[in-house]
């Protein structure tokens, strides 16, 4: 990832050359290995995107739910309502 980020701002980076081959094959058992898990789960792709479908609502609900406790907790243990409220508003554009 380093690699890649000084790549993008044109910044020379040294690697001794075994490192560089050791990237390489490290690369290519990676993209070996992706395609030999999509051959043996190519069945498997398709119920997984069933059941993420049928899922999907709990999925949301849950995470909505892990958001807005804190929220509320803020709310309810400020000792002004108002402060509360305050908070509760500042809070409201990072829930989902």
């Amino acid at each position: 990832m380093l690699l890649l980020f000084h790549f993008i701002v044109d910044f020379q980076l040294y690697i001794h050359w075994i490192h560089r081959v050791v990237l390489v094959i490290i690369l290519l058992m990676s993209v070996v290995v992706t395609i030999g898990l999509d051959i043996l789960w190519s069945d498997g792709w398709r119920l997984m995107h069933i059941s993420l479908m049928v899922n999907c609502l709990v999925l949301l609900l849950s995470t909505v739910s892990d958001r807005a406790f804190p929220v509320a907790t803020e709310l309810f243990r400020s000792p002004l309502l108002a402060s509360g409220m305050v908070c509760l508003i500042l809070s409201l554009p990072h829930l989902p």
